[in-house]
């Protein structure tokens, strides 16, 4: 390339599939990747071991895991908590590592100096079956951090102010590389919270680079003893650390430094800054190792699922498209506003249905607002005439044969990395979804099920007018 690398580029580039032959231009060229590991988190777990097994090999090709990646619950006592608690933070990040995860909150693993990025279960089958992973070659953004973090400001406020100044999108396509000075005032796990909500401004990842506040961590949790070293990095803006807090001071009525408090007494009074250990005084309880070791002979397991299970179901291929131009397909829905993956498929009591694409099918798109009429989960069945919930008209579309698309607005499926909002259309016979623009994953796991991930200008109010869609074979990479 002929020029000094970041750090981000470094890891990356050092994972290339064929370095040599590899063209690398930030924003345009896919990369073929060999990431270290793939991190599973328990829920998202499921439909990734499930397209696993529909591959057919004996076993991956790289250390692979399921483990819990959020707050460890506090449910029934610290000895029996700590049995479910594996996460990557504490677990498998490391700096330089390339680490895959099959969540959202992947990327906190960039405080430990790592590119930990969140992808769905197609990509993680990839990587555990040794296929090369693709990944746009990533932007870089370089946010330079001066001054300390001290007394009244914490890590969330850093993210918060990038988040202000790129807003939900502006980080999409890129991997933000915190540096400078600043770097050091911030806590291990402070620099992995500004990584984890990385996520919010749309970045594909986000990483800090190695320092003395690693190390002691790594060494704190039985991991000592790795480094790496920080050319310098473009910088597209300065964040200075002190500064934060006089902007915090303008958008608040009452400021903590300067202003008093009146106790019963009626004696005045100042509130202190809030303090508290960096690492735990006693280090860490790593709770009961419940690593299960694969069997030595695992091509004689066999996985049976059973077939009347209303939560697991093995996966059946999705039909392939035949090439020709897709006519008379209806729009589903067009959908009012934001569409998060929470209003494509919504979590709570549907988490237990994450390994039955069928059942969870039940849920599509039944949070998002049809700008026909402004009800949630009530669309016009063109076949019929009649409103039925969008699951539902959408099972009538392909039981008739009938191909239909959805019509939505900007950065369409942000938030959490939920593959089944990309699953579930197209098992209920979606063909493509038309939007100004996607949130970074979400378009990538579209994608990944055939699903023509359409980008246009500006939504065509005929599309919703006439309720027949015509997408030409030759154009739908044009869009």
């Amino acid at each position: 390339l002929s020029r000094p690398l970041t750090l981000s580029e470094k890891i990356v580039y050092g994972h290339l599939d064929d370095p040599v032959g590899q063209e690398i231009d930030r924003g345009r060229t896919y990369l073929r990747l060999h990431p270290d590991r793939v991190a599973m988190q328990d829920a998202t777990a499921q439909m990734a071991m499930l397209q696993f097994i529909s591959s057919g090999l004996p076993k991956v090709a790289v250390p692979s895991t399921i483990h819990c990646d959020h707050l460890i619950e506090a449910q029934m006592g610290g000895t029996q908590d700590l049995q479910r608690a594996k996460i990557i933070l504490e677990n498998y990040a490391y700096p330089g590592v390339m680490l895959i995860g099959t969540d959202s909150h992947t990327p906190n693993g960039g405080g430990l100096g790592g590119i930990c990025i969140g992808v769905g279960g197609a990509d993680a089958v990839d990587v555990m079956a040794g296929i090369p992973w693709e990944l746009k070659c990533p932007k870089v953004i370089g946010v330079r951090l001066t001054g300390t973090l001290a007394g009244w400001t914490s890590p969330k406020d850093v993210i918060l102010k990038v988040a202000g100044i790129l807003t939900v999108k502006g980080g999409t396509g890129a991997i933000v590389e915190y540096h400078g000075p600043g770097v050091d005032s911030i806590s291990c796990t402070g620099m992995a919270t500004i990584c984890n909500m990385g996520a919010e401004i749309g970045a594909t990842t986000s990483v800090f680079p190695y320092n003395h506040r690693m190390k002691t961590y790594l060494e704190k949790t039985g991991r000592g003893g790795r480094c790496l070293t920080l050319v310098s990095v473009p910088s597209v803006f300065v964040c200075c650390l002190t500064s934060i807090f006089s902007i915090l001071q303008k958008s608040s009525r009452f400021n903590p430094e300067t202003d008093y408090l009146t106790a019963p007494s009626g004696e005045k009074f100042k509130l202190q800054p809030p303090s508290g250990d960096e690492l735990p005084s006693r280090d860490f309880d790593p709770g009961q190792d419940t690593y299960q070791h694969p069997p030595a002979e695992s091509g004689s397991v066999k996985v049976d699922v059973n077939p009347s299970s209303n939560r697991l179901e093995l996966l059946a291929p999705f039909d392939k498209w035949n090439g020709k131009d897709l006519e008379n397909m209806r729009v589903l829905i067009k959908v009012k506003g934001k569409c998060t993956t929470d209003h494509i498929s919504a979590a709570g009591p549907w988490l237990k249905f994450r390994g039955h694409l069928d059942n969870i099918s039940n849920n599509l798109l039944i949070g998002a607002v049809n700008i026909e009429n402004d009800a949630i989960n009530k669309v016009k069945n063109q076949l019929t005439g009649e409103y039925g919930g969008v699951p539902d008209v959408a099972r009538f579309y392909k039981a008739n044969g009938v191909n239909w698309v959805v019509v939505g607005d900007e950065n369409y499926g942000e938030g959490s990395s939920r593959e089944h909002a990309a699953l579930e259309p197209r098992h209920l016979g979606g063909r493509a979804i038309i939007v100004k623009n996607f949130a970074r994953i979400h378009g990538q796991f579209l994608s990944r099920q055939q699903m023509e991930d359409i980008i246009v200008a500006c939504i065509l109010e005929t599309l919703v007018s006439t309720r027949n869609v015509k997408l030409l074979s030759r154009g739908l990479n044009s869009y």
